[in-house]
């Protein structure tokens, strides 16, 4: 064999080599790049399902989150609602204390605050413009802020039945404004009062009462 032979040979097996190497590597490279784009889509499919998954949570949320809103301004707008009946009892009792037949319920009020009292020696208030009313009762003190009414107080101002339209209107205030939910929105569902709470919350008052209430001596 020459020399010129044995050289062609050699190269023509390197040659041949090469070439299964490099089928080899293009297998192991569409292998590789195959289950790369397995594991990708795996990933995108996932990801699409976690995506999916969370967007449902979040439609969910949101709903919820919209619906304690929606029930937040509906309950707010009901106590908004019963409350301008309050405002409206109050205008109207401002009205009566002008009218005509006010001295009627003015005296009605004054013998019932004397009578519960139960003292011979007593004070009245009122405002400036009933003095002159309540002085047909007993003895009168310095005239007070109100509406209409009167108090009446023992002489050391221990013990006094307020009988004010203000005091009133205080003391009746729950029953009124369940009326007032009531004649507005239907006797079914929640109270005035819990609707109060859920529109942030009614402050807790004392109670004006038409009763003996003691206080402190200045």
């Amino acid at each position: 064999m020459t020399l010129e032979k044995l050289k062609q040979e050699v190269l023509d097996e390197a040659e041949k080599q090469a070439r299964a190497i490099t089928a080899e590597t293009e297998r192991e490279k569409e292998k590789i790049l195959g289950e790369a784009r397995t594991k990708a889509k795996a990933v995108v499919e996932e990801n699409r399902r976690h995506g999916e998954a969370r967007a449902k949570e979040m439609a969910v949320e949101l709903k919820a989150s919209a619906l304690l809103q929606a029930k937040r301004i509906e309950s707010e707008a009901k106590e908004e609602a019963v409350e301008s009946v309050l405002h409206e009892t109050k205008r109207e009792l401002e009205e009566i204390a002008k009218s005509g037949h006010y001295e009627k319920i003015f005296d009605s009020l004054a013998a019932q605050a004397i009578r519960a009292l139960g003292e011979k020696e007593f004070l009245l208030k009122a405002n400036a413009k009933d003095k002159k009313l309540a002085a047909k009762h007993g003895r009168v003190g310095e005239a007070i802020g109100t509406i209409g009414g009167v108090i009446a107080a023992k002489a050391d101002g221990s013990i006094q039945i307020n009988n004010t339209f203000e005091a009133l209107l205080e003391e009746n205030e729950e029953k009124l404004k369940q009326k007032a939910f009531e004649h507005l929105f239907g006797r079914q569902g929640e109270s005035a009062q819990t609707h109060a709470k859920r529109a942030g919350g009614t402050k807790e008052k004392s109670k004006a009462s038409r009763t003996a209430k003691k206080t402190k001596r200045k």
